[in-house]
């Protein structure tokens, strides 16, 4: 068991509560964010065929999504690299090749 575990117990003891807020916009309840988390974690393991251990980059802003990357990264039992978002491109360059990620999530406006 590890901490996106928690998210999977709360999504089914706290189902319709709020889970996640951008500024007073409700975004999800517990039950969605564990689902979209799931469903991250299953395309990444039987989608793209990644196994417990390999390693996916974050190079993502503060928006919703990060949570759903991070949990379902660890849902699948994968490791997860993040990146700041304020590191210049080729910073961040550097820690995607050096760390061994298969994979990159990333925000569009991050990407030159």
């Amino acid at each position: 068991m590890n901490v996106a575990h928690l998210l999977i117990r709360a999504g089914k003891a706290f189902a319709e509560r709020p889970a996640l807020y951008l500024g007073e916009e409700l975004i999800c309840d517990y039950r969605s964010l564990a689902r979209r988390a799931g469903c991250v974690g299953a395309h990444l393991r039987d989608g793209l065929g990644l196994a417990r251990g390999d390693r996916v980059a974050i190079f993502m802003s503060n928006v919703p999504e990060y949570l759903e990357v991070l949990y379902g990264c660890w849902l699948a039992g994968l490791v997860v690299v993040p990146i700041n978002a304020k590191l210049h491109s080729k910073e961040a360059e550097f820690i995607i090749r050096d760390s061994g990620a298969s994979v990159l999530f990333a925000s569009t406006e991050l990407v030159e």
